[in-house]
């Protein structure tokens, strides 16, 4: 024991034996595979006026429409979306971090009202650290970020981001990469894209699922529930 232990061959065999071994559970425990992760979902909704029939640019529309996009009940819907995939929304998150940039990701607040968030003016440059932190919280508790603005002289539009999408997990390194190619299971190149679609789409449905709430929450707001 003593001589295989000073041997550098036999040590050197010993140790290459052991990576090889953690290599393929390594490998087999980073399988391609779709998962919800950090990522990023967004989109711009229009809420125009013709469509839910009642002046949207209206303090008491807006505050309808907002405390709605921030209820409990928000998200609840948005649970049961892509059943069969890993959960992207989590439960009991917040839904709303925050409504205070009146920037409006390009409306300014008028002079003197800066603390009103139902405060217009003309478009202007989005001020980054607003921005910012508005941001940050959505990073925390997995929550949807919405942004609310004037859009011409008789619409709205609401702009959310949320930090979590779906995506088909990757290799860490070149040589677990190699080693997949070769271990039995692992899915094929065809296979790997046909999972990568399949994301996209779950994505595309998380897009629309969110979008529906809204415009749900804005003919809510419209009907003064």
């Amino acid at each position: 024991m003593r001589r295989s232990l000073s041997n550098p061959r036999i040590v050197l065999a010993y140790l290459a034996f052991v990576a090889l071994i953690w290599s393929v559970v390594w490998a087999y425990l980073a399988r391609p595979r779709i998962v919800a992760e950090f990522g990023a979902l967004g989109d711009t909704v229009p809420i125009r006026q013709e469509r839910f029939g009642v002046d949207v640019q209206l303090p008491q529309f807006r505050d309808r429409f907002e405390r709605r996009l921030g209820s409990a009940s928000f998200m609840d819907p948005l649970m049961t979306v892509n059943g069969r995939m890993p959960r992207l929304f989590v439960p009991n998150a917040p839904t709303v971090t925050s409504f205070d940039p009146i920037l409006d990701l390009g409306i300014a607040p008028t002079p003197g009202q800066a603390g009103s968030k139902n405060a217009f003016s003309t478009p202007s440059t989005p001020n980054a650290d607003l921005v910012s932190r508005t941001i940050k919280p959505g990073l925390k508790g997995d929550r949807i970020v919405f942004w609310t603005g004037k859009s011409g002289r008789s619409d709205l539009f609401v702009t959310y981001l949320y930090l979590r999408s779906y995506s088909v997990t990757q290799p860490p390194n070149a040589w677990i990469a190699w080693l997949q190619r070769w271990l039995p299971g692992m899915p094929n190149a065809e296979e790997i894209h046909e999972l990568a679609a399949q994301a996209d789409a779950a994505n595309q449905s998380a897009k629309d699922a969110i979008k529906a709430q809204i415009e749900a929450a804005a003919q809510q707001g419209a009907s003064g529930r």
